[in-house]
């Protein structure tokens, strides 16, 4: 299957940077129990490889369509009743991501983005603002203006890619 040799890639990505992670946290006790979320996607063709560990996410913005959220949010709560432990890379021996396969259509617009974007701005807002920015540039620093706007309380990590 074509679709295995990506998502075999990003898994063993995913565990290298896992496994650097653990081995920092456990060498330098002001960094014991880090942690940090992961969203990574990447196209062949017009297929667009998702992966994810946390609450970072993945959305679709369509030319004609609204908002569309790829990835499925990992909240601490979730994921202890799931798995039986913490999902966050370098938080613990063995991370699982959830891996999605979507379909590009030549409008959609990929937007990568923390949390730090979406428990500030509204989904509504964040399809608005790149719909109406062809520059994708500019409606990366307005979304970020955003949330700092509507009061910014965590890290604001947002990218925009024109697939096509």
């Amino acid at each position: 299957n074509a679709g295995d040799e990506p998502v075999s890639i990003i898994k063993e990505a995913i565990n290298k940077a896992n496994e650097l992670l653990v081995a920092e946290s456990r060498g330098d006790e002001a960094k014991r129990g880090m942690g940090t979320t992961l969203v990574i996607g990447t196209i062949i063709g017009n297929k667009l490889f998702v992966a994810n560990i946390g609450d970072s996410r993945l959305y679709i913005v369509g030319g004609t369509e609204q908002i569309r959220q790829i990835t499925r949010d990992h909240s601490l709560v979730d994921e202890m009743v799931r798995m039986g432990e913490i999902n966050a890379v370098g938080a613990a021996d063995h991370v699982e991501a959830d891996f999605f396969e979507v379909e590009l259509c030549e409008d959609d617009r990929i937007l990568l983005c923390t949390d730090g974007l979406t428990n500030m701005v509204r989904d509504e807002e964040i399809c608005d603002t790149i719909r109406q920015n062809d520059n994708i540039e500019t409606a990366a620093s307005q979304l970020v203006a955003m949330a700092n706007a509507n009061g910014g309380r965590d890290n604001i990590t947002v990218m925009i890619i024109k697939p096509f």
